[in-house]
């Protein structure tokens, strides 16, 4: 069974702590890159641990393919959508015209219909 929803864990930069989009565009190396496929975690286990705080005292924390992390939660989302908009062809018309990205799902078989145009008309 595919589950229909798993963790969006971020990537693991090195020397970067900004937003995952902040440490591409500096170009920042990617020093791991989690599961996002269908069969990527769908659970979550946080655990009280003790002197995980600056200061020493315990505070909440999770491991993912062997890295630990507090503070942050990844969202959720279902892999089984497309992401993006499907392909744009100048020469041919689309059916349905307009695809919203993240609506289609592969399980459902829907489908986006091209039919070549004539450019000079």
């Amino acid at each position: 069974m595919i589950p229909d929803w798993v963790f969006d864990i971020r990537n693991i930069y090195l020397n970067c702590d900004l937003e995952p989009e902040d440490c591409d565009a500096l170009g920042a190396f990617v020093i791991h890159t989690f599961n996002k496929f269908v069969d990527a975690p769908n659970t979550l286990t946080v655990r009280c641990e003790e002197e995980k705080r600056a200061d020493g005292l315990p505070d909440w924390v999770w491991t993912a393919e062997g890295y630990e992390f507090s503070k942050y939660m990844p969202s959720c989302f279902d892999p089984t959508y497309c992401e993006e908009q499907p392909p744009f062809l100048e020469t041919a018309f689309m059916y349905p015209q307009t695809v919203l990205p993240g609506t289609f799902k592969f399980e459902d078989g829907e489908v986006v219909t091209y039919q070549c145009k004539n450019p000079s008309k």
